[in-house]
């Protein structure tokens, strides 16, 4: 990996941070996640009139994965929105992005990729690292409480939410493989909007987006 992949990589983590923080203090969590996903929309409005080509010549296949991405991006919004609503950020953040666990085997199944035994350590550690995180005290009294308390609450939409963005990474993949990044990242953004949109819509009405 390059020097310049990496200080990407960690400025998007940190904004990633920047971003669920503000989440995480929003009076309507499920509303504001709604609008950052579709300020990120208006933002990338520009290349869609500088450069139209980019929504055209894309097949059905392209079409289909672009919905899926912006599908799963919409539940992962709508899953942290509601992991946050009950629950301390410094417990479900970790649990939402220690996703790689799933997407080791995911990678192997779907992609057919190899893993090496230092990629297994890592999420080995990752596993231990989220599961010490979720207990109150480091005894044997409370060895089994991060797994009573992750079927329920914040916990449990946390879980969910790191099971959409495992899935998501890998349709990510797929879809940058057949297409342009740009491109990719336009139409399903769109689908993202859309798919929350209509969620907004049906339960908080338009009242709520003002």
């Amino acid at each position: 990996m390059t020097i310049s992949a990496i200080i990407l990589v960690i400025l998007s983590a940190f904004l990633h941070a920047i971003k669920v923080l503000l989440l995480k203090k929003s009076k309507n969590k499920e509303v504001f996640a709604f609008i950052y996903n579709g300020i990120g929309f208006v933002v990338l409005l520009p290349v869609v009139f500088i450069g139209p080509k980019v929504l055209l010549n894309i097949d059905l296949n392209g079409l289909v994965i672009c919905a899926a991405s912006g599908f799963l991006h919409f539940l992962f919004a709508l899953f942290q929105a509601k992991s946050l609503k009950s629950e301390e950020l410094s417990i479900v953040y970790p649990i939402m992005r220690s996703y790689p666990i799933l997407v080791l085997p995911l990678g192997i199944l779907i992609l057919g990729e190899e893993c090496s035994p230092i990629a297994i350590i890592g999420i080995i550690l990752v596993v231990f690292g989220v599961y010490i995180v979720n207990m109150s005290k480091l005894d044997l009294k409370n060895l089994m409480e991060p797994l009573n308390g992750i079927i329920k609450g914040g916990r449990a939409w946390a879980l969910l939410a790191m099971v959409a963005i495992s899935f998501l990474t890998i349709v990510d993949k797929l879809g940058i493989d057949i297409m342009r990044p740009e491109k990719y990242l336009i139409i399903h953004t769109i689908f993202t909007v859309i798919f929350y949109a209509v969620y907004i819509l049906m339960v908080f009405g338009v009242k709520s987006i003002k």
